[in-house]
């Protein structure tokens, strides 16, 4: 496909892009219900390139297959973005990949530029940041924010890798420049593997979570890696951080109502075992009720009343299992004396 010029407005819908698109002039452009899948790029943006679009929107899209990679650097395995804002919805990054051979080798799905970019309801499974390179590392398995703003409101980043054969960081996502702001996610499985200095297994730099959950990631050498869970400035409230290896939380970070494992200091902190559960295909859902499995018992997750007993968790309490006399807002008739939830029991979930 050529460079589109602007600046222009352009609305893609139901389209599979076999070729990737370059967009380098001022535009919009909305990609509706589309497929980008398979395509390849010797250094950035192997899926779609978008270094100077105005405003990028995707609805209900599927990024997956595409590779970013050469002798000289690779970044944006799936997606470059550089443009004033970038909107998604609905969509998934499964099994891209940003490789670089001397450089590079940086946001195995994405990798953003942008002032601001707005990302809800959508899953990065499966996608990797290798660097071959012993003199410098792999960083963001599925994100690299490189400077803006991002949000990001009930998504997944699962089974992420960023690998090299020097130090790598954030897993599954790295902030160097911006502030990463992640509401009601799970961030799962990532690992960071690398030489010493290896650092973020799940996520890496400024962030700023509320009620997600940061569950078996991991920072992986033989000696000095740190920050399974988290590595760097972070500010946490009512999250669960709980498996992650080779600990939870390194570096300075606020953190408040919150479960983790091994406990860290802070208001309303505590570390007792989620007790998550499965339905369908969600999982690190919270138990909800007291119940007997055979002639074992198993109590409901600690985590559900031990939030921050300022903020009202109500619009959430969307857990299929969720006990039918607790209505979903204010648990009035709780008889214990907190209604609030540390972990929001399917928020965390993307559906």
């Amino acid at each position: 496909m050529e460079p589109l010029d602007g600046p222009i407005a352009l609305t893609v819908p139901a389209l599979e892009l076999v070729t990737m698109p370059i967009i380098e002039e001022e535009c919009t452009m909305s990609l509706l219900r589309c497929r980008i899948t398979g395509n390849w790029s010797s250094d950035f943006g192997g899926g779609l390139r978008a270094g100077a679009c105005g405003t990028l929107t995707l609805d209900d899209c599927v990024i997956s297959g595409n590779s970013a990679g050469g002798l000289y650097g690779a970044e944006g395995g799936r997606l470059l973005f550089g443009g004033e804002r970038l909107e998604m919805t609905g969509c998934s990054f499964k099994g891209n990949r940003a490789a670089g051979d001397d450089a590079g080798g940086d946001g195995g799905g994405l990798l953003l530029h942008s002032p601001s970019a707005y990302i809800q309801r959508r899953v990065f499974s499966g996608n990797s940041a290798v660097l071959y390179d012993a003199r410098q590392g792999a960083s963001g398995g599925a994100i690299y924010l490189s400077s803006g703003s991002l949000v990001m409101e009930h998504c997944t980043i699962r089974n992420n890798r960023a690998t090299s054969f020097n130090e790598s960081q954030g897993g599954g996502l790295i902030a160097t420049g911006g502030v990463a702001s992640l509401n009601n996610c799970i961030i799962a499985g990532n690992r960071a593997t690398g030489e010493p200095g290896t650092k973020g297994g799940g996520l890496h730099g400024p962030v700023e979570l509320s009620n997600c959950t940061i569950v078996d990631n991991v920072a992986d050498n033989d000696t000095s890696a740190t920050g399974g869970g988290i590595f760097g400035a972070a500010t946490l409230t009512n999250c669960i951080l709980w498996g992650n290896l080779p600990n939870q939380i390194a570096n300075a970070s606020v953190v408040t109502y919150c479960d983790v494992q091994d406990g860290h200091s802070g208001a309303g902190n505590f570390s007792s075992t989620p007790r998550f559960t499965s339905w369908g295909d969600l999982d690190y859902l919270l138990q909800p009720l007291d119940r007997w499995v055979g002639d074992t018992f198993v109590p409901r997750s600690p985590c559900i009343d031990a939030g921050d007993p300022t903020i009202e968790d109500g619009v959430f309490d969307l857990h299929p299992r969720w006990p039918d006399h607790f209505p979903n807002a204010a648990r009035s008739d709780d008889p214990r004396p907190s209604s609030r939830s540390c972990s929001i029991p399917r928020g965390c979930s993307p559906r």
